[in-house]
């Protein structure tokens, strides 16, 4: 996945000495907007018109300046050279809506659609308001298009670096979310980023990381975490860079660690949700629920009867005693034994489809039924399966233009590894 900017640019010159005549093909001070900058968020004439930050931004609106401007995607090298097949495309609030359904099917791959101004915005705004804003840039006609699960990120951080939070307020998001937006599947799913301060700036604590890099993999949409997928490289490692630039840190000098607790976390992780994907065709396209809840603890079920995974998470963090947590009807049928892939510890659903869950050190758990593929095939060897599991994609005839989310989601999920 490339990160790009379609409507903006950067000078070193001041506004009133930019020599216009230098730039192809917009060479004249006729095709951007006159420079102004943004003092209301709630403002989408002056989003589209004004600068968050220095720059030139295109007056984009026009046929051929439109017409320019897609003509160059397909020409990106980027696609066949380097296979890439997704794009995380910034600032889209600041260009007209009509435009951004032409650029991602000109773009021919799967387009993340990032709208930074909710970074500064979102305290001062209902989230009522904010869902109909997310859904304006939520086309139902282009079925490679995405956006960013922004809204959940604050509750998730909230909860996930205060042991003394409670769910009440990620729960009622989640399920606002969840209710109001067409579909939670396509979203991109991302617990940290590179405009904010790293989780491990935020706290220390490796199990709260774990929780929280646990959710982002197994939630619903395309998971955005390693280097490898996103632009957000540097997760997997714990950065802990608190503000720009240092929470854009560079990768190299960590030497490309590959056995990091959370990026191994991160193959288990990927290997569980391919399975859960190969086995079940609906498990992409399933809703997660929320089946348990109390203070500290969620239980969050993805999945149907052949591919449920049970994603259990805390906010105790690593001091926290060992406990257990006596869950009611959680989604498995009654007498399954159950196992935690991460953990390889069993349980048995009680005759009401519940079950009792053990907390270690604060670790989060993801239970599977011991009798589906996801656990006995996990469990044979984590690491091959996965190579297994890329073998057999690996000769599957992907399209360059994927309309079939399964295909989307897993490919991209793939090229983590």
């Amino acid at each position: 996945m490339v990160d790009v900017v379609a409507n903006h640019m950067g000078s070193d010159a001041t506004a009133n000495t930019v020599d216009y005549s230098i730039m192809h093909p917009f060479n004249s001070s006729s095709y951007f907007h006159s420079v102004c900058f943004i003092n209301d968020n709630n403002n989408q004439t002056q989003i589209e018109h004004c600068l968050s930050i220095a720059g030139l931004e295109y007056h984009s609106t026009g046929c051929a300046r439109f017409a320019y401007l897609l003509d160059q995607v397909p020409g990106l090298n980027i696609f066949n050279k380097h296979q890439v097949d997704g794009l995380r495309v910034d600032t889209v609030r600041h260009v007209e809506k009509s435009f951004w359904p032409l650029f991602n099917n000109a773009a021919g791959v799967y387009c993340f659609m990032m709208a930074m101004w909710i970074i500064s915005a979102i305290t001062r705004i209902t989230w009522t308001v904010y869902f109909h804003m997310l859904r304006e840039y939520f086309h139902a006609n282009v079925p490679m298009m995405s956006i960013h699960k922004q809204v959940r990120y604050f509750q998730l951080v909230q909860f996930f670096t205060n042991s003394a939070a409670t769910s009440k307020n990620l729960i009622g998001q989640f399920q606002a979310q969840s209710k109001k937006c067409r579909d939670t599947t396509l979203l991109g799913s991302f617990t940290e980023n590179h405009d904010l301060p790293r989780f491990g700036n935020l706290t220390s604590d490796l199990a709260l990381a774990k929780n929280i890099v646990t959710y982002t993999m197994l939630t619903d949409g395309i998971p955005i975490i390693c280097s490898q997928i996103s632009v957000y490289q540097g997760q997997e490692q714990h950065f802990h860079g608190g503000t720009d630039p240092y929470d854009r840190e560079p990768l190299w000098p960590t030497n490309y660690n590959t056995t990091s607790p959370l990026y191994v976390l991160v193959k288990q992780l990927n290997a569980i949700r391919s399975l859960a994907i190969a086995r079940s065709n609906t498990y992409s396209t399933t809703q997660t629920k929320v089946v348990y809840a109390d203070d500290h603890n969620i239980a969050f079920q993805k999945g149907d009867s052949k591919s449920m995974v049970l994603m259990v998470l805390n906010n105790l963090g690593e001091k926290a005693q060992n406990y257990t947590v006596k869950m009611g009807n959680v989604g498995f049928k009654e007498g399954l034994q159950v196992t935690d892939v991460l953990s390889c510890r069993n349980a048995t659903v009680d005759d009401r489809g519940g079950l009792d869950v053990r907390f270690i050190g604060g670790l989060p758990s993801a239970l599977a039924g011991a009798d589906s593929d996801i656990t006995s095939k996990y469990q044979a060897s984590p690491i091959k399966v996965q190579v297994q599991y890329l073998s057999e994609r690996e000769n599957l005839p992907y399209p360059k233009v994927l309309h079939v989310r399964k295909d989307v989601d897993d490919h991209l999920l793939m090229k983590i590894h």
